[in-house]
């Protein structure tokens, strides 16, 4: 049984560690936000992060996971293999995830996978990055992925995931079979018609957006990498407020300066 003298010495030591743990995270996010951009390349940050970082922050983020000051964020996976600095990335946004908690949610993708990343680029990436240590960076953060949810409800009606919903799940507490799917192309995952998203949405109380872009007004799909492999597309983030007012942001892709 712990006496009061002792559970008063690990309540300073718990405090001690918690301030220890946002002063480094704090240090850290100011380093990458006021990092300048490389002069080759305007699409790029001038700025690397160490092993020793890595492994902090993964720890962190492996067990804190639940925006950056008043508003709240959630991301929606594939933070790797999108670029030459998914390390700076996801580590930035695990950075934020650790420090505001109940302001920043990172969900997971298809890309926040032990064998994806072994394909795409993401293990390439550490490996070449790092050398000896690019194994156990590229580990670190695996495992920061692997605690990861796969959803988020927001106002306990818009359901947000990375790639849509799934034939074996029927209802957002049970796993189950439904109709309407086939197996898409890439292989790799389910596409779903309108009947079957409307349904989904109408069994789980889920909200109509307004843009009637999929399924009536039901299903919205956003994509955050602007200029993405270099087809010149513009990126876009989804605002919602309390009222369920729904408002996109676009976001340019940034224009290459012309050589004299």
């Amino acid at each position: 049984m712990i006496q009061e003298s002792e559970r008063a010495e690990v309540e300073e030591e718990e405090t001690d560690n918690d301030e220890e743990r946002i002063n480094y995270l704090k240090s850290f996010i100011t380093r990458m936000m006021s990092a300048p951009m490389k002069e080759k390349s305007r699409a790029e940050v001038d700025i690397s992060v160490t092993p020793e970082e890595i492994r902090i922050i993964s720890n962190y983020a492996a067990a804190s996971h639940g925006a950056p000051g008043l508003s709240h964020y959630v991301f929606l996976g594939d933070y790797v293999d999108r670029g030459r600095q998914g390390v700076e990335t996801v580590m930035l946004l695990m950075a934020y995830h650790c420090l505001y908690p109940e302001h920043l949610f990172l969900c997971r993708g298809n890309h926040e996978d032990y064998n994806t990343t072994m394909t795409y680029g993401f293990y390439d990436e550490c490996h070449l990055k790092y050398e000896k240590k690019g194994f156990l960076v590229w580990l670190h953060i695996i495992n920061a992925f692997n605690h990861l949810p796969f959803a988020a409800l927001i106002f306990g009606r818009v359901l947000c995931m990375h790639g849509g919903i799934s034939p074996h799940i029927k209802t957002l507490d049970d796993i189950d079979s439904n109709v309407g799917w086939s197996l898409s192309a890439r292989g790799i995952s389910f596409s779903f018609d309108d009947v079957t998203i409307e349904k989904f949405c109408q069994d789980n109380g889920m909200v109509t957006g307004g843009h009637r872009w999929h399924a009536n007004g039901r299903m919205v799909t956003i994509f955050s990498a602007a200029n993405y492999l270099g087809m010149g597309n513009d990126a876009c983030v989804l605002r919602i407020d309390e009222q369920k007012t729904v408002q996109f942001s676009l976001l340019r892709p940034v224009k290459k300066s012309r050589k004299h």
